[in-house]
This record gives C-alpha cells, sequence and structure tokens, in this order.
C-alpha cells in the first residue's frame, strides 16, 4: 500500500505543477478562438499547434512520473518551463498587445 500512495502524492505534485501549463494551455485556446473569429486562420493553426504540443509535454512529464522515472520527469518539466516562458515572451504577449 505504500508504492500505491507514493504514487498518489507524486500525480498530485504534477497535477500542481502543470497549473502554469494548464493557463497557458488556456489562454491560447482563447486566443485561438479569437483568431478565427477575426479570420486570421494561419495564427489560429500556429497557436491550436503550440497547444497540441503543450499538452504533449505535459503527457511526458505524467507517463514518466506514473513510470517513476523522476530523472526524466523532472527534465522534461524544466523543458515545460522553457516552453511556456517563451510562449508567454512571444505568442502571449502579443495578446497584450492587441487589447491595449
Amino acid at each position: 500500500t505504500s508504492s500505491s500512495s507514493s504514487s498518489k502524492s507524486s500525480n498530485s505534485v504534477a497535477l500542481g505543477r502543470t497549473s502554469k501549463a494548464s493557463k497557458a494551455s488556456d489562454l491560447l485556446q482563447k486566443l485561438t478562438v479569437k483568431a478565427v473569429q477575426q479570420e486570421d486562420f494561419l495564427q489560429a493553426q500556429k497557436l491550436k499547434e503550440l497547444r497540441i504540443r503543450l499538452c504533449q509535454m505535459r503527457e511526458v512529464i505524467n507517463e514518466a512520473i506514473a513510470k517513476e522515472e523522476f530523472l526524466a520527469a523532472h527534465k522534461a518539466k524544466q523543458e515545460l518551463s522553457k516552453f511556456i516562458d517563451s510562449l508567454y515572451m512571444t505568442t502571449l504577449s502579443k495578446k497584450e498587445e492587441h487589447t491595449t
């Protein structure tokens, strides 16, 4: 039973660490909808692809944790953090420019 409780705590840690990713994913989704409404389909496609990549990176972390490959999970988390930071510096910062 101790292994099942450690798995549960590992999963809750993974979920907590992806809240930033969840917020970024939600924002990408909103921007995609807005781009479609404005008929900027190339931007909508780009945003969709970024959101898919974000989801794939989150899945890599969750799979590594499920397999108890914690070093791989740590590395994947670092890559995800860099990806999210780059999103905010580029794509998501453009949203703020358009709303001001």
